[in-house]
């Protein structure tokens, strides 16, 4: 794990500095390290380095704090497990909705052990992706898990908090809140966490918009032609002129 609070780094690695590590014990028994790098660099570390050899499945968290919607380009937790299935291994990003000054995992860590056996018996050379949100007060069992979309219309609106120093720099600190829009469809991962069900969404590492390539009529590989005065009616209504150049 991160030998600090790394919230926010998203898929960060550490690429001109080395990584500090140390060997602790857990409660006197677990044999751990804390690393001075980003979740991702635990992950990769780990795998190439620190293991004896390749472990089932990648479990990052229990996070105190939701990753739900956009938070997913963010999150260090998520990140760890993309790593994880980047490298080829079953992963699961945990997320626990609670105080984070007086957190509570007891809901999220009785349904880890559910779904990391769901994920173990399905073919493992499948590396996928869960994205897990649990209300604090949700039962941990399957019966109140449900397989949700990102809700991508949960948005922050954001602002940075500005600090004068006295040798006229300024320091900002942003500063933000959520704005819950998806939490009424329970199809999404705010909808159904705001319905204290667990929250299980299947992500994956490829951001190519298909739909968009398929709106175009074009095919993966094809090649890209500059629309002439044979574009169509509905392209020429998007802004571009009869000759083919932007208005």
């Amino acid at each position: 794990a991160p030998d600090q609070d790394r919230s926010g780094t998203g898929h960060a690695i550490t690429v001109r500095e080395h990584l500090r590590v140390q060997r602790i014990r857990l409660a006197g028994r677990w044999e751990s390290y804390a690393v001075a790098g980003t979740p991702a660099d635990c992950v990769k570390l780990a795998l190439l380095e620190l293991c004896p050899g390749p472990p089932d499945l990648v479990v990052a968290g229990i996070n105190a704090g939701a990753n739900l919607g956009i938070d997913v380009f963010y999150s260090g937790t998520v990140a760890a497990a993309l790593e994880g299935a980047l490298m080829g291994l079953p992963s699961i990003a945990v997320s626990c909705i609670t105080d984070k000054q007086a957190p509570r995992f007891e809901a999220a860590q009785k349904v880890v052990p559910v779904l990391a056996s769901w994920m173990m018996t399905r073919d493992t050379r499948l590396a996928a992706v869960l994205n897990v949100n649990v209300p604090e007060g949700a039962f941990g069992g399957a019966e109140a898990i449900r397989w949700t979309r990102l809700g991508l219309k949960r948005r922050y609106r954001d602002w940075f908090e500005r600090h004068a120093q006295g040798d006229g720099d300024h320091h900002f600190r942003l500063m933000g809140d959520a704005d819950e829009a998806d939490q009424d469809d329970p199809s999404t991962d705010a909808g159904a966490v705001h319905h204290n069900f667990i929250s299980v969404t299947p992500v994956h590492f490829d951001l190519t918009d298909y739909s968009l390539i398929e709106e175009l009529g074009a095919a993966p590989g094809g090649r890209f032609e500059v629309a002439g005065r044979a574009a169509s009616k509905d392209f020429r209504r998007s802004g571009a002129s009869q000759d083919g150049r932007t208005a």
